[in-house]
């Protein structure tokens, strides 16, 4: 052991002839260390382990024993190292071979190894041992996360005053500056220069500087006043003490999406608008449509009852016709009467004088009866054909303003079914638009 040590440089002057204290001061060093070191002679037996590895190899204890039952974190001093191999033979040989520092991995109990080791040579360059840094899959798994995040994401580090640190590749391409250009300046040279004067953003420092994680989309700019869109977190990194030390920002470049989708909003909006102001006219028009149908109907309903009148004064020129025809036939009789008076009269001779001229009276009145009731007559008949025409004419408007009731009803329906669908579609439209701005 104290030649391992010795190889291994735990060496001074002053400890010279004081070499076990020095050696032990060196052991507890190392069993103060969190990285989990083991220790092995030239014949790979165990000669030291730090605390960190029993510790770490007692916590899958039960894992091991599943492919070694015999193991015991106990016992593993002088215990040789082929116990964790299924082919000692293989991994010795390896060994034998390593003249520097060498990773490999092993499966134990189902878990995943990395051990990075290196040999120790003493100062002719006599191989005395091998030290070996042992690291379960889980921390693995954090290197490999942590490379994949580098490999797909821009990442960039704060100290706690927004002066960055460094930033990454993916970063870099994102905003167009070369690490150099960035490095040591604040995190506003990202920003438009009203937001970096802004409450809002000495407020955004004052929270992640009290450990306050922060999420969400963010507007940036790149070299040359570009615009930038990211999907970004800040991320405070705490020191063992719980003090925030540095800020971790892990983001995504989505310039195209958000562009895309402010394009698409704008559209929709344009869209939303243009059906906003077709369903307004559609109600204008259906409004419209409404004042012709009830102007429609009480157009009918005057020529129904224009209709009705003429159809009255038809009857009341019928009647008078009979009338006109009852004057003749007693303006005929009395025609007649005068002339059987003149006729009486004249049989009387002398005396019938007086009478012959009151026959001739009544027969001359007669006369102008009979040729005013055949004017009255004429005037009835023309009275009688107008009415007729006026009928006939009606009875065409009728079935003009029917046909166009028809054709106002008929429109009516379809301009307000189109206006439901109108007013559907400027709905969604508003609801499409309200989402898609949510989105930006």
């Amino acid at each position: 052991m104290k030649n391992l040590a010795y190889a291994l440089g735990f060496r001074e002057k002053q400890f010279a002839n004081d070499d076990d204290r020095f050696l032990s001061l060196k052991m507890g060093a190392l069993r103060g260390l969190s990285t989990n070191i083991m220790m092995a002679d030239k014949d790979y037996n165990i000669v030291y382990v730090n605390d960190a590895i029993i510790e770490f190899l007692r916590a899958l204890e039960g894992d091991i024993k599943k492919d070694f039952p015999s193991f015991n974190v106990d016992q593993l001093i002088g215990t040789n190292i082929d116990m964790f191999h299924k082919s000692p033979s293989h991994q010795r040989g390896m060994l034998d071979r390593m003249s520097g520092e060498f990773d490999t991995s092993i499966k134990v109990g189902g878990i995943v190894f990395n051990l990075h080791a290196f040999p120790v040579f003493d100062d002719n360059k006599n191989r005395v041992g091998t030290v070996v840094e042992w690291q379960d899959s889980k921390q693995m798994d954090g290197v490999s996360q942590i490379a994949s995040i580098h490999k797909s994401m821009a990442v960039i580090e704060f100290n706690m005053d927004g002066t960055i640190i460094t930033a990454n590749k993916n970063f870099l391409d994102t905003v167009g500056y070369g690490l150099d250009e960035v490095k040591g300046h604040h995190h506003r040279m990202f920003m438009e220069a009203s937001e970096a004067d802004s409450a809002e953003y000495r407020k955004f420092w004052d929270d992640l500087r009290a450990g306050q994680y922060q999420s969400s989309e963010y507007k940036r700019v790149g070299k040359g006043g570009r615009e930038i869109w990211i999907q970004a977190s800040y991320n405070p990194v705490f020191d063992l003490n719980g003090r925030p030390f540095k800020v971790v920002k892990f983001a995504t470049d989505v310039t195209k999406q958000v562009i895309a989708k402010q394009n698409a909003g704008k559209m929709i909006e344009s869209a939303a608008v243009g059906t906003e102001e077709l369903s307004a006219s559609v109600k204008e028009i259906t409004e419209s449509m409404t004042k012709s149908r009830a102007t429609t109907e009480k157009a009918y309903g005057i020529v129904d009852q224009a209709d009705q009148q003429t159809n009255k004064l038809a009857d009341a020129a019928a009647s008078m016709g009979g009338i006109v025809e009852l004057i003749n036939s007693i303006a005929g009789q009395i025609n007649l009467l005068a002339l059987n008076a003149t006729i009486e009269s004249a049989r009387a001779g002398e005396a019938g004088k007086g009478f012959a001229v009151v026959a001739n009276e009544v027969k001359n009145l007669a006369a102008q009866a009979k040729t005013a009731t055949d004017k009255i007559s004429l005037e009835i008949n023309s009275m009688r054909d107008i009415s007729s025409n006026v009928v006939s004419s009606l009875n065409a408007i009728k079935e003009s303003i029917e046909t166009v009731r028809e054709y106002v009803n008929s429109t009516a329906s379809a301009v307000e079914e189109q206006s439901a669908v109108a007013n559907e579609i400027a709905s969604n439209m508003q609801r499409v638009t309200r989402e898609v701005n949510s989105m930006v």
